[in-house]
C-alpha cells in the first residue's frame, strides 16, 4: 500500500486518515510536554507543532499498520483476519474475502485494508 495509490484511489479516506493521524500526533506531543522537566515545558509549549506530512503518513502505514486497525475502528469499520487450513481470510463488517484465501496474513491484511478504504470512501 503506497501513499500515491491510496491518495489517487481514496482521496477522501486519506484526508480522514491524515486528520486522524494529526490528532494522534498532537496527543503524543501533549504527553511529551506533560512528561518534560518543568524548565522545558514552557519552551515545548511555545514550539511550533509538528505537522503530519505525507512522508509521515507513508511511514505510519508502512511501519505501524496496527494503527490502521485503530483508525478504521474509529470510523466504525471493523475487520478481522482469520486463519484456516487453506490460508488467511478477512472479514469486514460481514463482508468476506472471496475464495481462494490468501497465503499469508499480510496479504489478507492488505486486501482487507483496501476494502476498508473503499467502504470509507463511499461513506465520506
Amino acid at each position: 500500500m503506497d501513499i500515491k495509490t491510496l491518495t489517487t484511489n481514496f482521496p477522501k479516506s486519506v484526508a480522514a486518515l491524515k486528520k486522524w493521524g494529526a490528532e494522534l500526533l498532537k496527543e503524543q506531543q501533549l504527553k511529551v510536554i506533560e512528561a518534560a522537566p518543568e524548565p522545558f515545558k514552557e519552551a515545548y509549549r511555545k514550539a511550533e507543532p509538528v505537522k503530519f506530512t505525507d512522508d509521515m503518513l507513508e511511514g505510519f502505514i508502512a511501519f505501524y499498520p496496527r494503527r490502521l486497525l485503530d483508525f478504521f475502528d474509529a470510523q466504525g469499520i471493523y475487520m478481522s483476519i482469520k486463519h484456516s487450513s487453506v490460508g488467511f481470510s478477512w472479514d469486514l463488517d460481514g463482508e468476506h474475502d472471496p475464495w481462494p484465501h490468501e497465503q499469508t496474513r499480510q496479504e489478507a491484511e492488505i486486501k482487507a485494508f483496501t476494502k476498508a478504504f473503499e467502504i470509507l470512501e463511499q461513506k465520506a
